[in-house]
């Protein structure tokens, strides 16, 4: 009876050390698949940020040029029709402003989320239950 209760806590500690090892192997592996999801709603963030002012930098281009033409026109009418445009791109920027406004939160959205996830993995516990177990002895 010695014998199997030796072999029976030597596959204790074998399975034991088999799960610790596996859990140190899943440890490890987070932070790398997190590092990745960082890494990518940076460049998302990034790019959607960067679109939004290259478009509202057009924009400010436009007006400024509308607003050097004004100053040469001499009629009323051309007058009237570039202050009809400056009005629309003007319109046109404060929207460009409100959208980088609303990528930004949506960004920080994502952000939290991602934080949050991290929270959750970082709270998960891993539980061992014996199922069954089995006793031989050779004879």
């Amino acid at each position: 009876m010695r014998a199997s209760d030796d072999s029976c806590s030597d596959s204790r500690a074998d399975i034991t050390q088999a799960v610790t090892a596996r859990r140190r192997c899943l440890t490890l592996r987070r932070p790398s698949s997190v590092n990745q999801a960082r890494e990518k709603l940076e460049k998302w963030a990034d790019d959607m940020v960067l679109s939004a002012e290259k478009a509202l930098a057009d924009t400010k281009e436009q007006i400024k040029a509308l607003r050097r033409q004004a100053r040469q026109v001499v009629t009323l009418e051309e007058q009237h029709e570039i202050r009809q445009q400056l009005q629309k791109l003007e319109r046109q920027q404060r929207r460009w402003l409100q959208e980088i406004f609303k990528g930004e939160d949506v960004i920080m959205e994502k952000r939290d989320s991602l934080v949050e996830s991290l929270e959750r993995r970082l709270a998960q516990r891993t539980e061992t239950v014996r199922l069954l177990m089995i006793r031989w002895a050779v004879a």
